[in-house]
């Protein structure tokens, strides 16, 4: 992930059985953040199924 902004407390979330490497991150302009995700009980999720699914969030869209 990068950003053109600073972007506090980031978030990755998706509607499938698993977890990613870390989240609730801070974005900085010209750094890339990567996260890996690990899905729970073996179950196959194609990167299609987890790109539809993924929602990105930060603390400034929580006011």
């Amino acid at each position: 992930m990068t950003t053109d902004a600073p972007a506090l407390f980031v978030t990755a979330t998706v509607d499938l059985p698993g977890y990613f490497s870390d989240n609730a991150i801070t974005l900085l302009p010209g750094r890339t953040a990567k996260l890996r995700f690990t899905a729970r009980h073996g179950n196959k999720i194609s990167a299609k199924k987890l790109a539809s699914s993924l929602k990105l969030r930060n603390l400034a869209e929580t006011f």
